[in-house]
């Protein structure tokens, strides 16, 4: 049975590439095969998609969750054996099934990356331009456009108050760390940015999915709802500096009323021994 896999870093560091990442031209088409766990060669609904794989040694082929969900679908994690440079190079060669492939660390996302804007004002997207995303910024379409930034939106769009309205999320095909080393130089738009963290999601008796937390943003408490029996909680800031440590519901209620506004990460973790992070904002 496939398990549940959780790595979490904290968001400054730069990744090691220890894997591959890729995203599908249309994601039923070189899915996750039924039978792609324990030794399998059929990683993958896709014969060709297959042979590559094993040309490589191919061991792992998974979805990695906890993504921005309206920025597109779960990107894949692969874990293989051979030259990963190469392996990159054919994947990418694959163009009608493999949209773009990166060199990925198995706990960030390889193509994404969070951005806080100085105002919620400055930096708002008003179009697309041949794939590309277009801002009322100058300064960061040029960004944009050089590192192939193709989706860009607000992470909390239900939420106007503060600091909900300067929270986006990106999606590109680039160099990530550069991508981020570059928006954080621009600190006359930026305010600051993070990459993010993967939950790997593929179990048929527990799906973390189903787990809800809300309201999200929050005022005070949350409420949370979960297909299994939560054992302890643990929330850390935006730096990575634990906050909040407890098996107790009712002290994280007391608690989260008392933090300040800001984005943090609740880990949970369960009973059956398996662990979720969730991002949740303070109003």
């Amino acid at each position: 049975m496939k398990k549940l896999f959780l790595l979490f870093f904290v968001s400054n560091f730069a990744f090691a590439q220890d894997g591959v990442q890729i995203r599908l031209v249309n994601e039923a088409i070189g899915a996750e095969s039924l039978f792609n766990w324990g030794g399998s060669t059929e990683l993958t609904n896709d014969a060709d998609l297959n042979t590559i794989l094993s040309n490589y040694g191919a061991y792992w082929y998974q979805s990695k969750g906890g993504n921005f969900g309206q920025l597109g679908n779960y990107p894949i994690q692969i874990g293989a054996n051979g030259n990963l440079n190469q392996l990159v190079a054919d994947l990418q060669a694959y163009s009608t099934v493999i949209a773009y492939a990166h060199l990925a660390d198995v706990g960030y996302f390889s193509d994404q990356l969070e951005i806080v804007v100085n105002n919620a004002v400055t930096g708002i997207p008003v179009g697309m331009n041949n794939g590309i995303i277009v801002t009322n910024d100058a300064g960061l379409n040029q960004i944009f456009e050089d590192f192939n930034v193709s989706k860009y939106g607000l992470l909390y769009p239900d939420s106007t108050e503060e600091p909900a309205p300067r929270f986006y999320g990106s999606v590109c095909d680039c160099d990530i760390n550069l991508l981020k080393t570059t928006l954080d130089n621009y600190a006359a738009v930026i305010e600051s940015t993070s990459l993010t963290y993967a939950v790997y999601l593929a179990n048929e008796k527990f799906n973390i999915k189903e787990t809800a937390i809300y309201p999200n943003p929050f005022t005070s408490t949350i409420t949370i709802d979960a297909p299994g029996k939560i054992t302890s909680y643990d929330l850390t800031d935006a730096t990575g500096k634990q906050i909040i440590h407890t098996n107790s519901k009712a002290i994280l209620d007391v608690q989260t009323v008392k933090l300040a506004t800001g984005a943090y990460v609740l880990s949970l973790q369960f009973e059956n021994g398996q662990n979720g992070n969730f991002k949740l904002l303070k109003k």
